[in-house]
């Protein structure tokens, strides 16, 4: 009985609840910003604003970041244009890495983790950081993986091993769950 109802009541969409005040938005200081006891505007959620701590705002995640010019002989390739969703990544990326805490970078295939991560890896990571790639397949064995990272450390002593003094690697696995093929192919 009770119960029962409680867990379909649980399930079912909810109608948002109305706010009890209404504040209106004061005006922004800067560009795009919003002062810190503002109400973000309907049309965007928390996770389209970053906090500028300086200045004491809120601010949209695209002024965090300068404008993007294409150079004239630039390969179609190479032109990574910065998206809210990229920039925002990037930001808490580099916040873990500057703690020396892991990041796992989930998602459907296709939607810019490897390019993020590579971006964020060699042309805006710290100098004190050095990547280290590993690119997985159906094919890679520990073996394989021990002598890349085994290759890449420097030798201080008999069985220490590690990054260049003042340094630290950090290890970029990419397609961490590449299964391995099976008889058929699938």
């Amino acid at each position: 009985g009770d119960q029962s109802e409680k867990a379909q009541q649980q399930d079912l969409p909810r109608e948002p609840t109305p706010m009890k005040k209404k504040r209106e938005i004061q005006p922004a200081p800067n560009k795009g910003s919003l002062p810190p006891n503002s109400k973000i505007p309907t049309s965007h959620t928390l996770y389209d604003f970053v906090y500028d701590q300086k200045k004491k705002v809120w601010i949209p995640w695209m002024d965090t970041c300068p404008d993007y010019i294409i150079k004239a002989k630039t390969a179609f390739t190479e032109m990574i244009v910065p998206t809210v969703d990229s920039v925002r990544n990037t930001h808490v990326i580099n916040m873990l890495v500057k703690c020396h805490k892991h990041v796992l970078s989930i998602g459907s295939t296709g939607t810019g983790k490897t390019v993020t991560l590579e971006q964020y890896l060699y042309k805006q990571i710290a100098q004190e950081y050095i990547p280290i790639p590993l690119r997985f397949s159906a094919q890679t064995s520990a073996t394989a993986t021990q002598r890349s990272l085994d290759d890449k450390m420097e030798r201080r002593r008999t069985g220490i091993v590690g990054s260049p003094p003042g340094s630290y690697y950090v290890v970029f696995v990419d397609d961490l769950n590449m299964p391995k093929l099976e008889i058929y192919g699938a």
